[in-house]
Order: structure tokens, then sequence, then C-alpha cells
């Protein structure tokens, strides 16, 4: 008996291209979501960042480990922030601010001059007979308790060198830079995509992917 044969039928050329067009379709249309939501996580982790930023370095004071510590932020060089911390071992508080008159007031200039944005460049952090004004400086010393990072792609409401510093009583909490008017200090700041044609500012209503990274003079960082 003789077997029929089965007839096998493929795709056209046809019904392939029209596949192929459904599936460009969709591609183009879920692309740019798609987009927004890897820069806007991208953004967020940046913030993230910065928040355990400024948590780690007042952990650091409340542990004891420093008597005074910094976050120093600025624009890097073409596209990003750069951030870095510095810490002040509870000695050095007494010889470098209590000891001084310059810094241990309430003026402006004492907050600023506590606040010091000077870096450790060319100081040995372990010698206790450097003149420099911080032990710790993440800008020159690789340490577990300092850090000196560039968050790429993105920006802050902060567009020169500044800097806020904590102590443990909150005695000393200082700032410089763009952190400071007259002798009030900011407690927040703003992250968001690096656009150069839009400010980073709660005020611009343009603006995406807005976070705000926000502080007391006690810690309580909020993101």
């Amino acid at each position: 008996m003789q077997m029929q044969e089965k007839k096998i039928k493929g795709f056209s050329l046809i019904e392939v291209l029209v596949v192929m067009i459904i599936v460009s379709v969709i591609s183009a249309m879920a692309y740019p979501n798609f987009q927004n939501w890897k820069k806007e996580r991208e953004v967020r982790g940046s913030a993230e960042k910065v928040r355990n930023i400024f948590t780690n370095t007042i952990t650091q004071v409340q542990r004891g480990l420093y008597g005074f510590a910094q976050v120093y932020i600025e624009p890097s060089t073409g596209s990003g922030v750069r951030l870095v911390t510095r810490g002040m071992f509870l000695s050095s508080v007494a010889k470098n601010i209590i000891q001084d008159n310059e810094r241990r007031g309430n003026s402006e200039t004492a907050i600023k001059g506590r606040c010091d944005l000077t870096s450790n460049v060319g100081a040995d952090a372990d010698d206790a007979s450097s003149a420099s004004y911080w032990d710790h400086d993440g800008s020159v010393t690789p340490r577990a308790e300092v850090v000196d990072i560039t968050l790429k792609d993105v920006k802050t409401s902060i567009t020169s060198a500044s800097a806020v510093c904590f102590s443990k009583d909150a005695r000393w909490y200082s700032a410089n830079g763009e952190f400071i008017s007259g002798t009030d200090i900011v407690t927040s700041m703003y992250i968001c995509l690096d656009d150069d044609a839009i400010a980073c500012s709660g005020d611009e209503p343009d603006v995406k992917y807005l976070y705000a990274v926000s502080w007391s003079r006690f810690g309580n960082i909020k993101l």
C-alpha cells in the first residue's frame, strides 16, 4: 500500500515580512520607554550613592572614629559630580578647631574655616607631625572610612566646590561654598540627569529624574 506524502507548508515571504514589520513597530514603541526607565534608574542609583556617602560619614562620627568629618562635592571635569569624604580625629579637633580662635566661633568666617575645602594632597595622613588639616582624606589615601568617587551622567544643584561638615554633638556643624549663606547652612541638594540646558533645581519644571537628598545638623539623611 502506498503511503500518502504529507504536505509540509512553510511561511511565505509575505508572512515573514509582516511579522518583521510588527516586531519592528513594537520595538520602536518600547525603546523610548526603556531608555527613559534606564536613565531614571541611573539617576536614582546616583542619588542613593550620595545618600549613602552622607550616611556613612555621619556614622563614622557617631561611632567616634572621627570627631569631625566632611562631605566635599564638586562638578567633575566633563560630565558628572565628584564626592570626597574627609575625617578628623578628636585629638586634631582640639588642635585645629577648639584652640583656633578663627575656627571655633559662630561667624560666617569661622563656619567656613572649620569646613576647610583644602585637600591633604602631599600630606601623610598617618604622620602626627604633618601640618595637614584633615587626618584622613579620600582624595589622598584609599581607606575604607573615606571615599573619592565620581558619579557619571548626573549633576547636582551644587555648581562649584562646596562641603558640609558634621561633628558628634553637632557643635561644630558647618559648611562652605554653596552650602552656606551668611551663617545659615543649606540642608539639602538635588541630583538630576546631566542636561546642560536645564538647571538641577526643584524650581525647574522641565528637569527630568529629580531627586533630593536632605540632612540635619544631627544627620537624619533622607532621599
